[in-house]
C-alpha cells in the first residue's frame, strides 16, 4: 500500500480533487447555458408555429367563405385581399396589377 499515513492520503486527495470538483462544477454551470438558450428558443418556435397555425385556420375559413358566397356586393376585404396596386398613366390608361400577377388595363 502506500507509505503515507491514513490522515496525510486524506488530506492530499482533497487539495487534489478540490480543483477538479470546482472545475468540473463551473463546466457543467457552462454546460448548461446552452441547454438554457435552446430551451428557450423551443419555447419561441413552439410559440410561432402555433400563431402561424391559427393565421393558416383563419385564412382558410376566409377563403372558404369568399369561394362558397358570390360577389354580389362591394366588400373592401375582398378588393384589399385581392389588388394589390394600381399604375396610373392617365385618365384613360390604368393597370390593376392583382396579388396573384394577373393584370388589366382598365
Amino acid at each position: 500500500m502506500s507509505s503515507l499515513p491514513s490522515s496525510s492520503r486524506s488530506a492530499s486527495k482533497k487539495t487534489l480533487t478540490s480543483p477538479l470538483i470546482r472545475s468540473n462544477t463551473k463546466t457543467l454551470r457552462r454546460a448548461g447555458e446552452p441547454v438554457d438558450k435552446a430551451k428557450a428558443r423551443n419555447t419561441k418556435v413552439t410559440d410561432l408555429i402555433a400563431e402561424r397555425m391559427a393565421r393558416k385556420h383563419q385564412i382558410e375559413t376566409y377563403l372558404k367563405n369568399l369561394r362558397s358566397e358570390p360577389l354580389t356586393k362591394f366588400r373592401e376585404t375582398d378588393w384589399l385581399a385581392k389588388v394589390d396596386y394600381f399604375i396610373v398613366h392617365s385618365k384613360k390608361d390604368i393597370l390593376v396589377t392583382f396579388k396573384d400577377g394577373t393584370e388589366i388595363k382598365v
